[in-house]
């Protein structure tokens, strides 16, 4: 029987296998990237919004970040592809925008808390006495909370009265977070140029 089908005509499977495995591919990747997403990225920024974080601690979360997302796309070290890259081949933003994205929709939510509201007091609060040790002093959440202002163009001086609205405070932390995003990635894109 298998002598009679001529050895040039193709079968069905043959035929459509490698589109299938194509398309197996590619869903195995968006499905990889949503489990990435979805556990690990969550896990692994759980409560972010209430750290202190200093460069090399965004750094590393960045790193691991990169690390995970081209395992995933199977992208060899050896392509020499741009972090910016990779984060755009992933539909993904950097966990330091993610970050900044959760910090100011965290402190938006404690400004709209009662007064008498623990992360209220802490937020507002200031030590009666005490000194501080020798050194470069410690970064607090006030001082992380005014660079993170600054840098998603929200202003200083009047969040308070911005994040009273739930609305026009969310709009603001939404078009913020995607301008330091972009802001961001001209950065790198410019310093790997030079």
């Amino acid at each position: 029987m298998l002598n009679e089908i001529p050895p040039d005509t193709p079968t069905i499977d043959l035929q459509f296998r490698p589109t299938a495995r194509k398309n197996k591919h590619h869903q195995d990747i968006t499905t990889r990237n949503a489990v990435f997403q979805a556990i690990v990225l969550s896990t692994l920024l759980h409560a972010c919004e209430t750290w202190t974080l200093y460069r090399s601690d965004i750094q590393s979360l960045e790193r691991f970040q990169q690390y995970k997302l081209r395992q995933i796309l199977k992208i060899p070290w050896e392509s020499h592809t741009t972090n910016v890259a990779v984060l755009n081949q992933a539909s993904v933003t950097s966990v330091e925008a993610t970050i900044i994205h959760h910090r100011l929709r965290w402190a938006g939510h404690v400004q709209r808390m009662k007064p008498f509201r623990l992360p209220k007091i802490m937020l507002y609060g200031e030590l009666a006495n005490g000194t501080r040790p020798r050194g470069a002093p410690k970064l607090r959440y006030k001082n992380q909370l005014k660079r993170t202002l600054a840098l998603t163009n929200i202003d200083p001086s009047s969040w308070e009265q911005t994040a009273r609205d739930r609305a026009t405070w969310r709009r603001a932390v939404h078009h913020g977070t995607t301008a330091f995003e972009e802001k961001r990635k001209e950065n790198e894109e410019a310093k790997r140029r030079r």
